[in-house]
């Protein structure tokens, strides 16, 4: 309930802030916030998370720069693959490699094959590779 509250008076808060802006500030800030933000998701962030998953361990780093690394090649974005690396590492080094760490790792697999299907990329590395 205290954080259903929180959070409703912080959205109300930051909507009647965001109405008192005078709409040219706002397109300055769209100007120079969107692409900051955009740079920051797609260089930034997968360097943390790569960075993260080194930190937490070998086994883990191992998953995060590979999962990284193929979510990169697959997905443009490097973040969500570093953070199944960790999630699947993480657990690997936790319980060992047990019926869980094996079903996660087959579901990430059956995800990135789907994901690259539907957005070309094994039609376009067969197209390279011939």
């Amino acid at each position: 309930m205290a954080g259903a509250f929180v959070g409703a008076v912080t959205v109300a808060l930051l909507n009647s802030i965001a109405s008192l802006i005078p709409e040219s500030l706002y397109v300055v800030a769209q100007g120079i916030l969107g692409p900051a933000s955009s740079m920051m998701i797609d260089y930034v962030m997968p360097i943390i998370f790569i960075l993260a998953a080194i930190d937490a361990g070998r086994k883990t780093g191992a998953w995060g720069i590979i999962l990284g690394g193929m979510s990169l090649l697959i997905m443009k974005n490097a973040t969500p693959g570093a953070i199944l690396g960790i999630i699947i590492g993480q657990s690997m080094e936790d319980s060992g490699f047990n019926k869980s760490v094996k079903i996660m790792i087959a579901v990430v697999a059956i995800l990135f094959i789907v994901i690259g299907i539907a957005r070309g990329f094994w039609q376009d590395l067969y197209a390279i590779i011939m």
